[in-house]
Order: C-alpha cells, then structure tokens, then sequence
C-alpha cells in the first residue's frame, strides 16, 4: 500500500522486487516508530492502525503539497503527537500543507491560517493571530458552543447495582484476562493506545467475534453471547469504530438503514414488512436525532459525517436498550454535533441504560465518562 504503483523493479525485468520494498517500508515505519509491520496485510488491522498506514503513503511520496484530512480521526495522543512532530519537520523543509480537521484544538495548534467552510461557502480566513476558539466555533455552527465543558468535573461513586461484569476475558493473541463492572446509568469509558484491544473486546461482548476464557454475567445471569443476532434481541446496540464500513450501508436510504436493525419490531406477519412502520419508525428517529436533511429517502452515503454517526446511533435508539457500546463516536465529526451526540449518551445513561464509550480523545473521556477503565497491549 505504501508504494503502490511506485514499486522497486528487479533489473530490467520488471518485476517487483518484493524483498526489497518491505525492507524500503520497514525502514520507514520504524523512522517514525509506528506499530506496524512491513508484512502487515492492511485487512488485519483495526481502523487507527489503517490510518498510520494512509499516513506513511502519503509521506513517502516526498511531496511539495500534502493534503491530510482528517487524519487524527482515529488515532490516540501518543500517534497524533508523533504526527504533529511530523508535519512541524514536513513545514521546515518546506512542504505546504492543507489540514482538514474537525479536531479543532489541532487546527489551532498547526495552523498558520485558517479557512472556515460553512453550507458549502467560505466564511472566514483567519491569521494565526486573530484565531479565538468560541468565534471560530460560532463561525461553523453559527451558535456558541464551548468545548471546553466538562473538561473538569468532579466524580462521583455509583451507589446502584453492578448489572455487567465482566471476569477474566480473553481472546489469544488481542487481550488477556480483562475484567471490569459497568453499574445501571453509568457511562463507562475505554481510553488506550491503538492496539490496546479496547475494539476487541467490544466485539467479543457484543457477540462478534469469539473468546476463548472469561465470563460475563448480567442482571446476575450469567450470558454468553454467541452472536450480534442474540446480542441485539437481549438489548444491545453496537456502534461500530469504522462507521462507514460497519455502521451503515451507503447506498442504503436512512429509513432501509435505521430498519437493518430493527425488522424483528416492525415485521407484520412471518415473512411480511409494514412498509408504513418502518417510514413511521425512520420519521421518529430522523426528528429525535436531529437529522439533516430530514429525508428518510436519503442515501447515508451522500451525507455529512455528523449526520451519518446520528443514523447509526439513531437506529438503537428505537430499540429498548439495555446497553450501548459506542466506539470513536465523534471520529470526524464537527463540534456541533459532537455535542448532541454527548448529550444523546447523558440522556441514555439517566434514563438507566449502561453505555460503554471507547474513545482515543482523552477530553471526550473525561467530559462524557462517568468511570474511566485504561487498557495497554491488552
């Protein structure tokens, strides 16, 4: 991937010297110390470590102009901290760089001018010494939102009953022996480094993927979850890390994908659907959520990242809950509806439902999270 159509050539032959250019990639992954491995195929890896390898593409190409967006979505501080490093070389030696982020404490630590779109217009350009974050906020959104909210909070113990825990789980060669208790309304978050096994063991409660040890009890019973099917009839929902590629179906409309879930509440008959309730359905969800354009027809893969994550955690909301999982829910997204999407997991956890948050942004953990559990290499 990284030196796709740029591949080392034996002799005259034209044929790839292989050796030779997973040495060139190994050589430059360690330059940068990231987790990766030459031989890694790109299908194995979770969706951080599929950036870092975007990532190295794009700097071995030994551009004048690199365009890099969005790409911190995925990746935890220790990574983009790496990356920053990077481009302040990259700036140096006199590379130009356009940086697209809905990150914005990145944008203003890079940049040294700044655009501002909004409805598809240019709003503002900004000098590095006129930026101020509540003016650039209101700029895009067109309201004041202040991201530094919840930043700082006082924590308090959760006296109700532990209804999820989780003992010795393990899966060979991802994550060993995890053991955690989320109590009913608590908001449990899940901070780490890529490669952590936080996703894994996602997947592994939700029923995706298969352990080899552990146990898992809840509401006192003990459950073994053999499948997303069963997961779901129990009273789970699951956002997925990669949206595109798990949450939702592109080509779908948002009725059809926020129906993917649900066709065992809407069903008429055996092997009939009622059309109208899966409209009336999507028209409730579309109005809870907020959704842009409020359009069941419309086709998610044609919307904005915001509202795409809305569809996906929208499609649980008509469900009854009893636990949520919500992994890197706000990965390129805008301020704005990173902060509705907060107050959806405040609302879900007041109103009793677990909500288990992974996320790479450590504000995001510590302004959503009511207890914060921290993995390392599983």
């Amino acid at each position: 991937n990284i030196y796709l159509g740029r591949e080392p050539k034996r002799g005259r032959t034209g044929l790839i010297h292989y050796k030779k250019m997973n040495q060139m990639a190994q050589e430059f992954i360690d330059k940068y110390e990231f987790p990766l491995k030459a031989t890694d195929m790109v299908d194995s890896l979770g969706i951080g470590l599929r950036q870092l390898v975007e990532i190295l593409k794009g700097l071995s190409c030994n551009s004048k102009l690199l365009i890099m967006d969005e790409p911190t979505a995925s990746l935890s501080g220790k990574e983009a901290s790496i990356l920053f490093q990077i481009i302040g070389t990259l700036r140096k030696q006199g590379v130009s760089i356009i940086y697209i982020s809905h990150r914005l404490e990145e944008v203003y630590r890079l940049s040294d001018r700044l655009t501002i779109l909004r409805d598809g217009k240019n709003a503002a350009v900004l000098d590095r010494e006129e930026i101020c974050p509540k003016e650039v906020i209101q700029t895009m959104i067109g309201k004041v939102v202040d991201e530094s909210t919840g930043s700082k909070k006082t924590l308090t113990l959760n006296k109700k009953e532990a209804v999820l825990k989780v003992e010795g789980l393990t899966r060979k060669g991802f994550f060993e022996n995890v053991s955690f208790e989320v109590k009913r309304g608590e908001i449990l978050g899940f901070g780490g480094l890529i490669g952590a096994g936080r996703t894994e063991v996602m997947r592994c409660l939700y029923g995706a993927d298969k352990y080899q040890k552990g146990k898992i009890w809840i509401e006192g019973k003990e459950y073994v979850p053999t499948s997303p099917k069963k997961s779901i009839a129990f009273g789970f929902g699951f956002v997925p890390e990669d949206r595109r590629g798990q949450g939702f179906i592109p080509l779908l409309s948002i009725n059809r994908n926020t129906a993917l879930t649900n066709y065992d509440i809407i069903k008429q008959m055996a092997f009939s659907i009622s059309s109208k309730e899966e409209v009336d359905m999507c028209e409730k969800m579309i109005k809870k959520m907020d959704i842009r354009p409020p359009d069941p027809q419309k086709q998610v893969g044609l919307m904005s990242g915001g509202n795409q994550q809305k569809v996906v955690i929208g499609k649980w909301l008509v469900r009854n809950l009893k636990i949520l999982i919500v992994d890197e829910p706000t990965a390129g997204i805008d301020v704005g509806a990173k902060d509705e999407i907060y107050h959806i997991l405040e609302e879900l956890a007041k109103k009793g439902v677990i909500v288990i948050l992974v996320s790479s942004d450590l504000q995001e953990l510590v302004r959503v999270s009511h207890r914060i559990l921290v993995m390392r290499k599983g």
